[in-house]
C-alpha cells in the first residue's frame, strides 16, 4: 500500500466564539505520562472538558481526531480536521448546538466507530461507547470563560495532527509532553503500540505487523520521528505558543518544568498551588503510570 504523505493545506481557521481565547492542547506519545500535565492544567483552573477518561483524554476528541482513515489523504485532511474540531469546540466553549453540517460529522464518526472502536488493534469495539459519546458531547456544558484560566484538550493522538491544527486555530497554544522515545518503546505500553499501528503510514513508515513482530524498533523509530517533527513544527510555527515539557525531568526535578510551565501558561500562583502542584509528579509515579510497565489507565474507546 502506498503511504499517505502529508502536504499543507491552507483552510478557513475554525471559529471560536466570542468570549474565548484560541485553545491549548496537550500531546505527546500515548503512554509517554501526558497524563501528568493534564492534571497540572486542571489545578491550575483550565477546562478540559467533560468527557474525560481515567488518563484526562477529551473522549469527544478521541471520537473525532482519533480516526486514521479520515486523515490519510493529505488533499482532504485540513478540510476533515477543521470539520472534526468544530463540534469539540462548541462542546468546550458555548455548548451551542451543532449545525446540520456539524451534525454529518458526528454521524460520521459515530458508525465509523461503532464496529471497532478507536482502537485497531480490534480489543475494544464501540457499539455502545461511540453513540454514548455523541450523547456525552451533546449534554455538554461547556464553561463560563470569565471562571476559568483557559481551555483546551488533551490527547495523546492529536500530536500527529499538529499541522492541521495550527491552521485551524492559528492562536492556539501547544504543549508538547516529551519523554525519552527510546524508554516509552521499551516499555511496551499497549497505548503507544495502537498508536504506533493507527498513524504510521500517515507519517510516511512502514506500519508495524500486528502479530509475530518485534515492535520496540518500529516503536522507536515512530517515538523518534513524531518527537522531532512536533519539535521543528513548535519552533517554526508557533514560537513562543510552543512549550516542551520533559517528563523525566518533571519526576526527577519539578520545580524547574513546573516554572517553565507556570511562565508558558502565563499564571501565578500562590504557595499552597505550587506545592499541589509539585505533589502531582510523584503521586502519579506512585501510582505506576509512569512506569516502565503496562499502561494503568484503560481507555473506554
Amino acid at each position: 500500500m502506498r503511504a499517505c504523505v502529508r502536504r499543507r493545506a491552507m483552510s478557513t481557521p475554525v471559529a471560536i466564539p466570542d468570549g474565548y481565547g484560541p485553545p491549548l492542547v496537550v500531546a505527546g506519545i500515548a503512554g509517554g505520562g501526558t497524563r501528568v500535565p493534564a492534571r497540572l492544567l486542571v489545578e491550575l483552573g483550565f477546562f478540559i472538558g467533560e468527557d474525560l477518561n481515567e488518563a484526562l483524554d477529551n473522549l469527544t476528541c478521541t471520537l473525532l481526531l482519533k480516526r486514521p482513515r479520515w486523515y490519510c489523504r493529505a488533499a482532504t485532511r485540513q478540510r476533515r480536521v477543521n470539520a472534526a474540531a468544530r463540534p469539540l469546540v462548541r462542546s468546550l466553549t458555548d455548548a451551542s448546538p451543532p449545525t446540520a453540517r456539524e451534525w454529518l460529522t458526528l454521524v460520521g464518526a459515530m458508525l465509523g466507530t461503532m464496529p471497532r472502536g478507536n482502537d485497531r488493534l480490534g480489543r475494544r469495539r464501540g457499539r455502545h461507547w461511540a453513540p454514548g459519546a455523541v450523547r456525552r458531547l451533546l449534554a455538554s456544558r461547556g464553561h463560563d470563560p470569565a471562571q476559568r484560566a483557559g481551555w483546551g484538550w488533551k490527547e495523546p493522538n492529536t500530536i500527529v495532527l499538529l499541522p492541521e491544527l495550527v491552521n485551524a486555530f492559528p492562536g492556539m497554544r501547544f504543549l508538547h509532553v516529551y519523554r525519552d522515545p527510546e524508554r516509552i518503546a521499551r516499555a511496551g505500553k499497549d497505548t503507544t503500540r495502537a498508536m504506533v499501528i493507527n498513524w504510521s503510514r500517515q507519517l510516511g513508515l512502514r506500519p508495524p505487523a500486528r502479530r509475530g513482530e518485534d515492535l520496540v524498533e518500529p516503536t522507536l523509530r515512530f517515538c523518534r520521528l513524531v518527537s522531532e517533527r512536533t519539535d521543528r513544527i513548535g519552533r517554526e510555527r508557533l514560537g513562543s505558543r510552543y512549550h516542551k515539557l520533559d517528563v523525566d525531568r518533571l519526576v526527577a526535578e519539578p520545580e524547574g518544568e513546573i516554572d517553565g510551565l507556570l511562565a508558558f501558561l502565563g499564571v501565578a500562583v500562590d504557595a499552597e498551588t505550587r506545592a499541589r502542584l509539585l505533589a502531582v509528579p510523584s503521586a502519579d509515579r506512585l501510582a505506576g503510570s509512569l512506569s516502565g510497565g503496562a499502561s494503568a489507565a484503560r481507555r473506554r474507546a
